[in-house]
This record gives structure tokens, C-alpha cells and sequence, in this order.
């Protein structure tokens, strides 16, 4: 596995710290070898996500045996690595030379429906110091927390063409999650589309999506019904969003050659 020359890792931890051993933060311990948090605060974590958050440490002496556990207060959940399973260690194995700077990660998923705006996490480090002995220290570090304001979802463009008499519309979502996502036909042109669910149709997967997924919604056109061309489907459509019902009207576009 790759590991930092000491240099290198020297480097680092001067420009991102600024002397950060001989810092307050790094004072008064009893043992002269020890981890010294550099990340006290992670960039912000969207209510309802799911993030890799690595946080970084500097090494004031060589340390051994270096892994840590992480807790979140609130509602927030913590899963390692399928590699560590149980805790973290830094990345380039569980040693650190004397102000070398390395990384530990800790996945935290934070609930839609928090009503904080921050999640504390403690970190409990253990390892073993340049005496041989076995220390243990806590730390704590701030995720701050914000909220999806944004578009829960929208259709991938606005036209298509039907196939064998089905017409197949891409929905993306944006907001951590939508549910029970449903289009029904409010005004079809005289084109009768006939929907999978009778009277509504939905994402093909299930109804809900989540950031960045993208699912299709079809619905069918008797080949033959209708003259070629293009044809304006206007849709009401339902769903949940962190609890909240939500309805909006969308115009999709079909063309039967």
C-alpha cells in the first residue's frame, strides 16, 4: 500500500495546520507520542445523505497500532469500511511516523426528517505510543447539518419518440428522496394512453428515487389510435417528500411517426 514519505506528510500537515503540534490542541498530554486531530469540523452533510467524511490527523512522535471509533449523537449513523468493518484506521496503515498526516473515514447518513442542525461525533482513538504503552483519547468533531431546498425531481428533457406504441419518459431525483412518486393523466389530446397502473403510472424500479437517480415512466399508445406526429400529454403528478404530500402538472411531448 502507498505511504506518505515523512517529508511529504510533513509538508502537509504545516500547510494545513500551521504548526498544529505545537498547537493548544496538542498540548498538556502526559505521553509523548499521539494523534492530533486536524478536521475539528467536516464541510456540511444534506439532511436525508449518505457521506464519506475523511478526517484528517497529524502524529506528534511515531504511533502503532493507531484506529479509531467514531459515535454520532442525535440521529446520525456511522458505518466503516467493508475492509475495517468496525472502526477506521488511517489510510496508509495503522502506523504514523513523527508528524506524518494520514486520514481516517467514517460514513454518516443523516435522517430527512432531523431537527438539528449539526451532528457531533466522537471519535475514540486508541493506539501505542513510542513508549510501548497503550493510550486512548476522545476527540470531537462538528458535521454541520442543512436542509434540500432545491427541485425534488424533474423529467430528462420533455420529448420522445414511441416505440411499438410505448413512450418512455426519464425522471431524475434531486432531493434525498421521493416517494410514492405518481403520474396520472389530466388532459391526453385524444390520444387514450393507457397507464401499467390503470389509472396512474409510475418509475419502472419503484416509486421512489433518491439524489442522482434516474428511473423511466412509460405509458402506451395504441399504434394506429392516432395520427402521426406530435402529441401533448399533460400529467398531474403525486408524491412524498419527507413526509409532505406534493402535486405538480408536467406537459410530456410524444411523437408517433
Amino acid at each position: 500500500m502507498f505511504r506518505l514519505k515523512p517529508i511529504t506528510a510533513l509538508s502537509l500537515a504545516t500547510a494545513l495546520v500551521g504548526g498544529v503540534l505545537t498547537s493548544p490542541a496538542s498540548a498538556g498530554w502526559e505521553d509523548d507520542s499521539h494523534p492530533v486531530l486536524l478536521t475539528e469540523q467536516t464541510a456540511a452533510v444534506t439532511a436525508g445523505g449518505s457521506v464519506w467524511l475523511n478526517i484528517m490527523w497529524a502524529s506528534a512522535g511515531d504511533v502503532e497500532d493507531f484506529e479509531v471509533t467514531f459515535k454520532a449523537n442525535h440521529d446520525g449513523e456511522v458505518e466503516y469500511s467493508q475492509t475495517t468493518v468496525d472502526h477506521a484506521g488511517p489510510m496508509n496503515g495503522y502506523q504514523m511516523l513523527d508528524n506524518e498526516a494520514d486520514f481516517t473515514a467514517v460514513r454518516l447518513t443523516v435522517p430527512e426528517d432531523t431537527k438539528h442542525d449539526e451532528v457531533q461525533l466522537e471519535a475514540k482513538a486508541t493506539w501505542t505510543a513510542d513508549d510501548g504503552k497503550s493510550e486512548k483519547h476522545t476527540f470531537k468533531i462538528t458535521v454541520p447539518v442543512v436542509q434540500y431546498t432545491g427541485e425534488d425531481w424533474q423529467l430528462v428533457g420533455n420529448t420522445s419518440s414511441a416505440v411499438n406504441g410505448w413512450v418512455e419518459m426519464k425522471v431524475t431525483g434531486f432531493a434525498p428522496s421521493t416517494e410514492d412518486l405518481e403520474f396520472e393523466v389530466m388532459d391526453d389530446a385524444g390520444t387514450e394512453p393507457y397507464l401499467p397502473q390503470v389509472t396512474w403510472t409510475g418509475p419502472h424500479n419503484d416509486g421512489q428515487l433518491v439524489t442522482g437517480e434516474t428511473d423511466m415512466v412509460r405509458f402506451y399508445v395504441e399504434p394506429g389510435s392516432v395520427t402521426p406526429g406530435d402529441h401533448t400529454v399533460t400529467f398531474t403528478t403525486a408524491w412524498i417528500r419527507n413526509g409532505e404530500p406534493k402535486t405538480k402538472n408536467v406537459d410530456y411531448t410524444f411523437t408517433i411517426n
